[in-house]
């Protein structure tokens, strides 16, 4: 079966341009190049920038340090908890999701980390991976987004063998849901256990993030990430990864 599929997606596939035309906020067509790139900046600008929706709740830190071994290259920025600038630069990737493919909102943006941020994730990812639910599929070794895609699907089809009834509430995330305030991130971190010193780092690692848009084969613009970032791949195993840069989610 998935010889089946594979080579059906392989007859199947037609070649689309890698960029194409998109609108402003108006509605109108932008075909020049550079506004089509300040358009994408303004964006994600405006959507990964939004205010924290309520303050997040009071958790008290943990005093449980970690034992956690530190290998060279990390060792200067582990003792210093300062990391160098160019780990605070992602650049994000459009991916064409639905309808209209002129209109930004239409696309979801995946975030290029340096590499160097697998080495300070692993520093956390055990400790953090121990105290996850174990509904928590994404993201996360020996596990996947189908096995919870499953268990619905056995759910709707009992009611019909029983002839019951069945109510579903669903929750669609909106997109940029690592919209997050990181002050939440750093008392969650340290209610799981994680020492000061990884959190310290972590948080130096935020401040003063910023990203750059891929369009055309150039990049944007930089511009400053104030409360979004998500440290989904803490445990992606099987997140992407180039001899350059890691992926981080940034949409749903």
């Amino acid at each position: 079966m998935k010889q089946l599929y594979e080579t059906t997606k392989k007859l199947a596939w037609r070649y689309s341009e890698l960029e194409r035309p998109v609108k402003n906020k108006e509605g109108r067509s932008i075909a020049e190049i550079q506004q089509q790139r300040d358009r994408w900046v303004e964006y994600f600008k405006e959507l990964l920038n939004r205010s924290v929706p309520m303050n997040p709740p009071d958790i008290e830190a943990t005093h449980t340090d970690l034992p956690i071994d530190v290998n060279p290259p990390t060792t200067e920025i582990w003792e210093e908890e300062q990391v160098p600038m160019n780990w605070k630069e992602g650049h994000l990737i459009k991916i064409p999701k639905k309808g209209d493919l002129s209109r930004c909102e239409n696309d979801r943006g995946i975030t290029l980390l340096s590499v160097s941020w697998k080495v300070l994730l692993n520093q956390v990812k055990d400790a953090v991976d121990a105290q996850l639910r174990n509904q928590q599929v994404g993201f996360r070794r020996d596990r996947s987004c189908s096995d919870q895609i499953a268990t619905p699907c056995i759910v709707v089809e009992q009611p019909v063998e029983w002839n019951s009834s069945l109510y579903i509430n669903f929750i669609d995330y909106e997109r940029a849901f690592d919209n997050v305030d990181r002050r939440a991130i750093w008392k969650r971190l340290r209610h799981y256990g994680v020492s000061e010193r990884v959190v310290n780092n972590f948080r130096n690692s935020c401040d003063g993030l910023q990203s750059k848009v891929v369009h055309g084969g150039q990049l944007t613009d930089a511009f400053q990430l104030r409360i979004s970032w998500l440290i989904s791949s803490s445990s992606s195993s099987s997140s992407s990864s180039s001899s350059s840069s890691s992926s981080s989610s940034s949409s749903s």
